[in-house]
């Protein structure tokens, strides 16, 4: 009777659970040793001039972080290293590294302990560049790239591990600095992640006041936040930002520059993420989002 059945299943093109499960097992393996590949290709010390299969593969990645192995997770953060140190990836390329480096360290990742202050360096050197974070592509791409780079510097930093005050204070002044020469939409999203920063880390409002703290001085040019005194720094940046031309930008940079110096922080206005503020009042296309 059971090979009856067997046999009708198999005419029927029907699997098995243990079959499938088999099954799809190799379909996994198969689809993680073509990312790693790629990754790989990228990371060597001759990698290809063109790379078309990067991004897919940071994304497919991003998506199955929790199907990783912990045994391969090691090796893959040194690739993430080797990438981000390298000069063959773009800024957004760079920037979906870093989120799929993030998305693997906030989940299984957890295990491996991994110092983060290699990936902050390099996310802090790349808000310095704010010209590489403009590349060619149509409105849409340009508007998707410029909520992922926000997605990004929140996920890294909002809503990542603790981070050193200093370290903080860092990003937030560059963040501010980097709203000046962005795009609005990124702008609003920048500043919304700065927000973010001076809430969780109330040390780090000291920005908001002009009297010289005793620890040294900023030094901007510095791309290493934990070395570069960012508690020295002063947030001079939002008054440039409250004139700003678009009502978003001046009207966030006016919610960041009010906030208390000690205590607890209101709720920011409106319940979108940073990320979306920067998708919501993007004006890649031309417009302001919403029309005024």
């Amino acid at each position: 009777e059971k090979s009856l059945e067997r046999d009708m299943s198999e005419a029927a093109g029907r699997m098995d659970n243990a079959a499938k499960r088999k099954l799809q097992s190799k379909m996994l393996l198969a689809t993680f040793e073509m990312y790693f590949r790629v990754l790989k290709n990228a990371a060597s010390p001759v990698p290809a001039k063109r790379l078309p299969l990067m991004t897919p593969a940071l994304i497919g990645l991003g998506k199955f972080t929790h199907l990783i192995s912990v045994n391969f997770m090691e090796d893959l953060m040194e690739v993430f290293r080797k990438l981000l140190a390298g000069d063959a990836l773009s800024a957004d390329q760079k920037a979906r590294t870093l989120l799929c480096a993030c998305e693997i360290l906030s989940g299984h990742g957890e295990a491996l302990h991994v110092d983060t202050g290699e990936f902050h360096r390099q996310l802090y050197a790349m808000l310095a560049k704010p010209s590489d974070w403009t590349g060619g592509g149509d409105d849409d791409a340009k508007l998707d790239a410029g909520a992922l780079r926000i997605k990004t510097l929140q996920r890294f930093l909002a809503g990542y591990k603790q981070v050193d005050q200093n370290r903080v204070a860092a990003f937030a002044k560059r963040l501010a600095g980097t709203a000046l020469a962005s795009e609005a939409g990124e702008a609003v999203g920048a500043l919304g992640v700065a927000r973010q920063l001076l809430a969780a880390y109330p040390k780090t409002r000291c920005l908001l006041e002009n009297e010289k703290v005793g620890v040294g001085a900023f030094d901007p040019n510095l791309d290493d936040p934990e070395t570069c005194v960012g508690l020295a720094a002063v947030l001079w940046d939002l008054s440039l930002l409250r004139s700003h031309y678009h009502p978003a930008v001046a009207a966030a940079a006016s919610e960041v520059a009010g906030m208390p110096l000690q205590g607890a922080v209101a709720t920011a206005l409106g319940s979108h993420a940073p990320a979306e503020l920067a998708r919501l009042h993007s004006t890649t296309r031309g417009t302001f989002r919403p029309a005024i």
